[in-house]
């Protein structure tokens, strides 16, 4: 499986300015940022604290990458990591682009993960924080993932939401969220990126690796 970095990252910033306990991992267009992921970000700020918000946005046309980063900084965050990417390099089309975005997001967990080791929220940008997320990592401190199951338009291999997971530092974690990359990388390079994608591979690497 081919796993060089097959996207193209156009601008990456990160500020620790204090200690952190979990990361927050958020993933979206300009579009999405614009409409869903600026109302995340405030909610997570009004309610939560001691964690570091990793962003990346992709697609951003160059001229607004300026005015959606000073967005950002407005928002004064005091734990940002900020990645602007572009897709270009991949050739997909307009739906599997959106589909594989939908994916990333576990990738980044991933990766970030392995660079701070430590507990991993993965959110859809158009959830708003109720309660301080603190609360849920110290009740769920004692196991490895926290996954949706839904209960309802339960399908084959989409029996797991993806709007709203948890890894914490474990070696299952570390084992399902490296599966879920190198799966991922292995569709890119020999199959077809389809919608649901990220709820498949969840499914998967939650059967391969239980």
């Amino acid at each position: 499986i081919k796993l060089d970095q097959e996207y193209e990252i156009i601008f990456h910033e990160e500020n620790i300015s204090s200690n952190f306990d979990y990361v927050v991992v958020v993933v979206g267009n300009e579009k999405i940022f614009e409409e869903e992921m600026v109302g995340f970000i405030q909610s997570l700020k009004k309610t939560s604290s001691k964690y570091l918000l990793s962003l990346l946005i992709h697609d951003v046309k160059n001229q607004n990458i300026k005015l959606i980063h000073k967005k950002i900084k407005d928002l004064e965050v005091e734990n940002l990591s900020i990645i602007f990417e572009s897709s270009k390099s991949l050739k997909l089309d307009k739906i599997e682009t959106k589909a594989y975005y939908t994916a990333r997001r576990f990738i980044l967990a991933n990766d970030m993960m392995e660079k701070f080791s430590k507990t991993i929220f993965v959110f859809d940008a158009d959830y708003i924080i109720n309660n301080d997320l603190n609360h849920y990592v110290k009740l769920n401190q004692n196991i490895d993932i926290s996954l949706c199951i839904k209960k309802s338009f339960r399908y084959l291999h989409l029996t797991i939401s993806a709007g709203q997971s948890m890894f914490n530092n474990t070696k299952r974690s570390k084992i399902f969220l490296n599966f879920y990359k190198k799966y991922i990388f292995y569709i890119l390079n020999y199959k077809k990126i389809s919608w649901h994608i990220d709820q498949i591979v969840l499914h998967v690497a939650f059967i391969i690796t239980k």
